[in-house]
């Protein structure tokens, strides 16, 4: 999912049993040029194709129930609390900062030991290993939100070092005389 698409996803959203979640809005935090302050505005997915259903693998699940009832017990000793469903919020309930965002993953890949990346190169990843396991072309484009394949395979379809390899190997012994 997008940045704006996590920061703008409610509980609504999500259904557990069915383990599937909604895309239906993202937020963004944007400069109003009258007033000179920044602010939340929700809207629509980039694309049309931005609104879509994706199927959650059954660990994902597991992991959203555990942080629901995290945030319900945060929820329940919160002096002040903005109730607008979010799944990912601030302690008081209200949307993260993308400034924050940034600074707690830069805190988790170094945790991690793993090196810096953008936000966004989530989705690069995600897109490499939905194509590693090789998931048809059309299920990545329908869960990554892309408007046509073209995105998907031509934007996200990079390749690494590994691949090309694995690839002469594949070769070598398509063309093995054994």
């Amino acid at each position: 999912m997008r940045l704006g698409e996590l920061s703008a996803l409610r509980w609504s959203d999500l259904d557990m049993e069915k383990a599937t979640v909604k895309i239906r809005r993202t937020v963004s935090y944007v400069k109003n040029h009258e007033t000179g302050r920044c602010g939340f505005v929700v809207g629509l997915p980039k694309t049309e194709a931005g609104e879509r259903l994706v199927y959650l693998p059954a660990d994902l699940v597991a992991l959203l129930q555990m942080h629901h009832e995290k945030q319900q017990e945060m929820k329940a000793k919160a002096t002040r609390w903005a109730d607008l469903d979010l799944v990912f919020c601030t302690r008081y309930g209200i949307y993260f900062t993308p400034r924050h965002v940034r600074y707690f993953f830069d805190r988790l890949l170094k945790r991690a030991g793993l090196e810096h990346m953008k936000f966004h190169g989530l989705r690069r990843n995600a897109s490499l290993t939905l194509r590693r396991m090789e998931i048809d072309a059309v299920v990545r484009k329908e869960i990554l939100g892309h408007k046509n394949i073209l995105m998907t395979d031509d934007v996200y379809g990079h390749s690494t070092p590994s691949m090309h390899k694995e690839a002469a190997k594949d070769i070598d012994r398509l063309f093995d005389d054994e």
